[in-house]
């Protein structure tokens, strides 16, 4: 080793005997005690607070050396420094359990040299703020304490964010309006954040009974809307039957106004929200229209009473004389049909009178001298119609051979066909009349078939769906049958009774569907209009684009939750929405460009540094764009597999300069070392 001696200029002998001997323990703490007294007379003397706060740290420390704990009466200082400084674990646990101060248990916790001592004053923290700054001071330096004041942390975070959550559930609940129709979607977001926070927990007693109550409101609004629909099936019924009667009594009549007073009650009982509902304004429509009607057949039976009247003051086989036909002129008539036709003819039978028989030769060649000569008949022309009824009539063809029966009448008008041709024609004549009766019969069979299919559908087994296909189909198939001849009253009844009542249900099923409809176009409308507003506030340049996505992704699965607002209002609002989601998606678009060039460029950036000559340059370079991606970097996301790619090829730049600096240090080193060997061997 004389080599190194003669490098430093000096001996090494000279130099280790010139290097004092560490003190020992024992000698140090009569030396410790000592300077405790000296530091304790100098404190007690000094009053300038800069000096005070030295001298504090140094009594602090001279404690700590000697073993001996702070008086009561020291300072926070001073007992921190010692804290502090001790290396004895015990002492330490033994002084620190005397400290009340949190601040001061802090700076335990941060300083002291015992990591159980400091994990004991970590545990005696309650601070937020204080357990907040150990874990910062910590996190590299002690792992359990770190962890310890993390953990807390965020079990209490957790607990704040569950408070807040069950807070503004609870309120979101509180909030509802007091009447109104409560959307079922609404009530499943309340039992999935019920479920999220625990419906069984102590702290979520209250919303579990605030979405027990809104269960019930929504069981008993459903309940009362079922009523109004089926009230709603009950008026159009009544209003079938009403159109249905041809000629009703007063009784009937009067049955007929106390069922609509029942509606009207029923209508007038129903709750603000339901009659703001499309249904109920429909239901009053219907209720004035039948209003309307009973109003106009009792307006037809005081006319026919009226006319019944005139005619039961005339005798049979008498003639009605000129003020009793100028009394019957001024009578209103039924509106009915079938009431004013029957009252005609019975006016008919007294009004007609015998003309004498000289009266009536004049007239009738005075009208045979006017009638102009009857056309000539197409011969042809007709033998064609008559061969084409022939054979329409063969095949069964009733309408076809109806429609030809009609052409060859008016063809013939007043004429005379040629005797061949029109005995064909009776032939056929005859024949279509058999036809006729055989429909008109097999019609009766088919219409009690449908009646019997009709009243088939009355039963519960009969689902509301198949019931919205066969009513019409038979309804179809009913006025199909009506081209053969009429029904009867009573087939005619019996039919649009069971009609009526199995089509009740899809009534039903459609009014609450209709309802659900208008609750999902309304909830959309809002949704859109909040995101609107949302929407416009953004200021692009400085917008925060993960909360943009997330604000997005939000709307969207709000969207999705609620139900289906119809057809037309479905479309409209669906424009409305894509048209909103489009926007958001096209500056994230543009963020997301943004943000990859400027990464792109940090790529480009770190590979041309790789390439610098300069090893100390190039490490430099490195480090400030290893900085400016992270600090530079944007708030939107890229996705993963992206990201991870532009990191992969910024890393890899970066790395190749480290891995340079790397070997030209093994170089040194090896370089050092071989330096080192050569004099040595050399000796």
């Amino acid at each position: 080793m004389n080599w190194l001696a003669k490098l430093f200029g000096r001996s090494a002998d000279r130099k280790i005997a010139a290097t004092p001997a560490p003190p020992s323990a024992p000698a140090s703490a009569p030396r410790a005690a000592a300077d405790v007294g000296r530091l304790r007379r100098t404190l007690a003397e000094t009053s300038e607070a800069p000096v005070r706060e030295r001298i504090e740290h140094e009594l602090g420390a001279a404690l700590a050396a000697a073993g001996v704990a702070p008086q009561p009466e020291d300072s926070l200082a001073v007992w921190l420094e010692a804290l502090c400084q001790v290396t004895d674990k015990h002492l330490a646990a033994d002084w620190a359990r005397r400290i009340e101060a949190e601040a001061t248990l802090a700076e335990v916790a941060m300083r002291s040299r015992s990591s159980e001592v400091r994990l004991m004053a970590a545990q005696r923290i309650t601070d937020g703020e204080l357990l907040q700054r150990v874990a910062d001071a910590l996190r590299d330096r002690d792992k359990r304490v770190f962890r310890h004041c993390n953990d807390l942390l965020r079990t209490r975070r957790n607990a704040a964010e569950r408070a807040a959550r069950i807070g503004n559930l609870a309120a979101a609940l509180r909030a509802l309006p007091a009447e109104g129709p409560i959307p079922t979607s609404q009530l499943t977001d309340f039992d999935r954040r019920l479920a999220e926070l625990g419906a069984d927990a102590p702290d979520t007693t209250e919303c579990a009974e605030l979405v027990e109550r809104l269960r019930s409101r929504i069981r008993d609004e459903a309940e009362v809307l079922r009523a109004h629909l089926a009230e709603c099936a009950r008026a159009e019924a009544l209003a079938a039957e009403i159109r249905a009667a041809e000629a009703p009594s007063t009784a009937e009549l009067s049955a007929w106004r106390h069922r609509l007073a029942e509606h009207d009650r029923a209508l007038s009982a129903l709750p603000s929200w339901l009659a703001a509902l499309p249904s109920p304004r429909g239901l009053a429509q219907g209720l004035a229209a039948i209003r309307t009607e009973l109003t106009a057949l009792e307006a037809d039976l005081e006319r026919t009473a009226a006319c019944e009247s005139l005619l039961a003051g005339l005798t049979a086989g008498t003639t009605a004389d000129e003020a009793t036909t100028a009394a019957w002129s001024s009578l209103a008539k039924p509106l009915r049909a079938g009431l004013r036709e029957a009252l005609e003819r019975r006016w008919l039978a007294f009004a007609h009178r015998p003309v004498p028989p000289g009266a009536q030769a004049a007239p009738a060649q005075a009208r045979d001298r006017a009638k102009p000569p009857a056309p000539r008949l197409d011969e042809g022309a007709l033998a064609a119609l008559v061969d084409e009824l022939e054979r329409a009539l063969d095949e069964g063809h009733l309408a076809e051979a109806t429609s030809i029966m009609h052409r060859i009448d008016v063809a013939v008008g007043s004429g005379r066909l040629p005797g061949a041709l029109q005995g064909r024609v009776s032939r056929a004549g005859a024949q279509l009349a058999r036809l006729r009766g055989w429909a008109r019969w097999s019609g009766e069979q088919a219409r009690e078939q449908l009646i019997a299919a009709a009243e088939a559908l009355l039963h519960d087994e009969v689902g509301v769906d198949e019931r919205a296909q066969a009513v019409p189909r038979l309804g179809a198939e009913w006025k199909r049958l009506d081209a053969h001849g009429p029904a009867s009253k009573s087939q005619w009844e019996r039919f649009h009774a069971a009609q009526d009542k199995a089509w009740e249900p899809v009534l039903a099923q459609r009014a609450e569907r209709a309802a659900h409809e208008d609750e999902a176009r309304a909830a959309k409308e809002a949704l859109c209009a909040e995101w609107e507003a949302w929407f416009a506030g953004i200021a692009w340049e400085h917008a925060d684009f993960k909360v943009v996505e997330a604000t997005r992704h939000d709307f969207l699965a709000r969207w999705r939750t609620l139900g289906h607002a119809g057809h037309r209002a479905e479309r409209a609002l669906r424009k409305r929405l894509d048209a909103l989601a489009t926007a958001a998606a096209e500056q994230i678009t543009a963020a997301r460009a943004a943000e990859v060039a400027r990464r792109e460029a940090l790529i480009a950036a770190a590979l041309e540094a790789a390439e610098d000559a300069e090893i100390g340059r190039a490490v430099a370079r490195a480090k400030k764009l290893q900085q400016r991606w992270r600090d530079e970097a944007g708030s939107v996301r890229l996705p993963r597999a992206e990201e991870q790619a532009l990191w992969q090829r910024f890393r890899a730049g970066c790395d190749a300069i480290f891995a340079r600096r790397e070997a030209q240090r093994a170089d040194t080193r090896h370089a050092a070392a071989e330096a080192d060997q050569a004099p040595s061997e050399a000796g």
